[in-house]
């Protein structure tokens, strides 16, 4: 499933490697819909979408297509579930 997210650029991490075949940035978007309370939505790149964020800067207006993804993890018979936004597309934005 795709989600297209509008928003500002509020931080930019570090690229994480993993492993030697796994890498991740992660930033976050400010999504404000002209509400009281703007969102900060964390949203991720890895491996070779990595470079889709060499031009994004934070302060920046951005579109993100980004997957869901959801995966569950049991230990001792409980379940966890955790959801991971991955950056599909992201643009720069005049808005």
């Amino acid at each position: 499933m795709t989600v297209e997210l509008k928003g500002t650029v509020k931080a930019m991490f570090e690229t994480k490697v993993v492993s030697e075949k796994f890498s991740q940035k992660e930033i976050v978007v400010t999504i404000d819909e002209g509400g009281k309370y703007p969102q900060p939505i964390s949203i991720m790149a890895n491996n070779e979408a990595i470079h889709k964020l060499d031009s994004i800067e934070v302060g920046d207006s951005v579109t993100a297509v980004v997957n869901i993804n959801g995966r569950e993890w049991v230990k001792d018979g409980v379940s966890k579930f955790f959801n991971t936004l991955t950056i599909f597309k992201i643009t720069k934005e005049d808005f």
